[in-house]
């Protein structure tokens, strides 16, 4: 109507839409004409139900920011703050510091037009504190990561321990002065590391649960994704505190929080067996490789057909079926290779079964045999996590308790 010229000015519209003088009908059907021409340029989906409600809470505060500067730069700045206010809101539940700053940057702009000093020093005031919120923040990832490599994380006895404690202090003091949340989810996440490291597992049981009421409380941190993540780290520490019954319960939960098909559901799926195995519920274990099997994600990557054949000789091991044990590791002997480094575990379990079957002439050979490998390990790239992880599970298997002495996750 607009385009064909049929209306000029809002009392030709009204008169043309109702017959009737512009009234709250017409106002509205004008801003959802608005709304609908701002989104449409914009063209930014927010109707995706696969999507998080943190990704499609930003998507939507983004949307909103945009179409607030869209209508400020053509001088409509009372429609456009109330625009930004909406923004504001979904941008402070949720964190989202990258639009916060702008947000709060142009209400200070519009409140400086209309001479309000009391806004423009509020406005400032959250502008400061924002930034310095982003700082922290910035500063916990980087604590987290020096925490979490290899260095420091694999060697629980080394003399870094009190260089962690020191960078937690500074995590804690972060969190203590600020009220974002993520950066409280970043210490939480570090100090379980940390202590996991240490093998202090009931502290690091305790901030595990501290960080499990963060992501199912708080906006900021709040997904399935991070819901499944702390709940397998919850049955990783029960697991290692022999509490297997409660091991499972959340490694269940985790698996009801991912989304089908994905390779961190393999995962759980991992977690799973070893909290049924340690627990001696051997008929479950055994049900959790047979749907792992049919996982596509378990030719995804090199690793995890070695890593499943050698579960599942471990589990025929512990059953006392030896012959079963021997063929599984032996028809599967060519994902095992030196290259995705489960070989070890295979070879030491092979030796094991053949002490089992009292087959002593044979274990000459396979000893041999060993005493090679462990030279070609020495110059190749094998790894102590990996290492602990097939002694923990051997070690499980031969009816002995490795839990609290061992890192069981690789």
């Amino acid at each position: 109507m607009i385009l064909e010229g049929k209306a000029k000015t809002d009392k030709d519209a009204a008169k043309k839409l109702y017959n009737l003088k512009p009234n709250s009908t017409f106002s509205q059907l004008k801003k959802r004409l608005k709304e609908d021409i701002l989104s449409f340029l914009l063209y930014l989906p927010s109707d995706n139900k696969n999507e998080s409600p943190f990704l499609s809470a930003e998507i939507t505060a983004r949307k909103l920011l945009i179409q607030g500067k869209v209508l400020f730069s053509r001088g409509l700045s009372d429609e456009a703050v109330s625009v930004f206010r909406k923004s504001m809101m979904i941008a402070e539940r949720y964190e989202l510091v990258d639009l916060k700053i702008p947000i709060y940057d142009a209400m200070r702009t519009h409140a400086d037009l209309k001479s309000d000093t009391r806004s423009y020093a509020d406005y400032g005031n959250r502008l400061k504190e924002t930034f310095r919120d982003q700082e922290d923040l910035l500063k916990a990832k980087e604590y987290n990561h020096v925490l979490t490599t290899p260095e420091i994380s694999s060697r629980p006895n080394s003399g870094n321990n009190n260089r962690e404690i020191s960078i937690l202090d500074k995590m804690k003091s972060g969190a203590a002065r600020s009220s974002s949340k993520n950066i409280r989810y970043w210490y939480y996440t570090s100090a379980v590391q940390c202590y996991v490291n240490k093998r202090e597992l009931d502290k690091a049981y305790s901030y595990c649960l501290r960080l499990l009421n963060l992501v199912e409380q708080e906006p900021a941190c709040s997904s399935r994704s991070n819901k499944a993540g702390v709940n397998l780290e919850l049955a990783k520490i029960l697991i290692r505190l022999e509490r297997y019954d409660q091991a499972i319960e959340r490694t269940k939960k985790a698996i009801k929080l991912l989304h089908p098909g994905i390779a961190r559901e393999l995962y759980a799926w991992e977690v799973l067996f070893l909290a049924h195995f340690g627990n001696n519920d051997f008929h479950e274990a055994g049900q959790v490789i047979s749907k792992a099997s049919k996982y596509r994600q378990i030719k995804a990557n090199s690793q995890y057909p070695g890593k499943w054949s050698f579960l599942q000789a471990n589990l025929n091991f512990v059953q006392g079926r030896h012959n079963e044990s021997l063929h599984t590791l032996n028809t599967n002997n060519g994902n095992n290779g030196d290259g995705n480094g489960w070989l070890l575990g295979c070879k030491i379990l092979e030796m094991l079964n053949i002490i089992e079957l009292q087959e002593y002439t044979w274990l000459d050979f396979k000893m041999e045999s060993f005493r090679k490998l462990l030279q070609r390990l020495k110059q190749g790239n094998f790894t102590r996590c990996k290492g602990i992880y097939m002694a923990s599970i051997l070690s499980i298997a031969y009816n002995q308790n490795p839990i609290n002495n061992a890192i069981l996750f690789y």
